[in-house]
């Protein structure tokens, strides 16, 4: 997903009244200038898709603040942003799925290759972006260099 794409999404929400997705496109939109002026180039579409990412999560955290504080009507609005941005990320891969993909990257790799966990990493990014939860790929990966 570029940047360009979030603008045209927020002005299309914008013009039908949908609030909630105009507020979650500008919350990532907000995150992405600031890579963008920290680095002085444009985001790439791996950098708006980690913003995405990290935007849901913070979205997770403050929806169980508000729940936990009994204010549902203000934590109805951070679970429907959440889950409205989970809409614009690829299908996540299973992790049966994931752990076949590691399998076959070690394979083609070498268990016994120098830096095979960055190596088996970028092959992965490489091949399957943003479908990846690279955190389990990681536990997997270690796990399978151990045995």
């Amino acid at each position: 997903m570029k940047k360009i794409d979030l603008k045209k999404m927020k002005m299309v929400a914008r013009k039908n009244g949908e609030t909630i997705h105009v507020k979650s496109i500008d919350s990532v939109l907000g995150e992405v200038d600031v890579i963008e002026s920290r680095n002085n180039k444009d985001a790439g579409e791996d950098q708006v898709m980690s913003v995405i990412k990290s935007t849901i999560s913070q979205l997770g955290e403050t929806f169980k603040m508000y729940k936990d504080a009994g204010r549902m009507d203000e934590a109805v609005n951070y679970k429907l942003q959440q889950e409205f941005l989970q809409g614009l990320l690829p299908r996540q891969m299973s992790e049966d799925e994931m752990e076949a993909a590691v399998d076959k990257a070690l394979s083609v790799i070498g268990i016994d290759s120098k830096g095979v966990m960055g190596s088996v990493i970028n092959q992965l990014k490489s091949e399957y972006g943003a479908s990846l939860n690279m955190g389990f790929v990681s536990k997997c990966i270690k796990e399978r260099l151990k045995n």
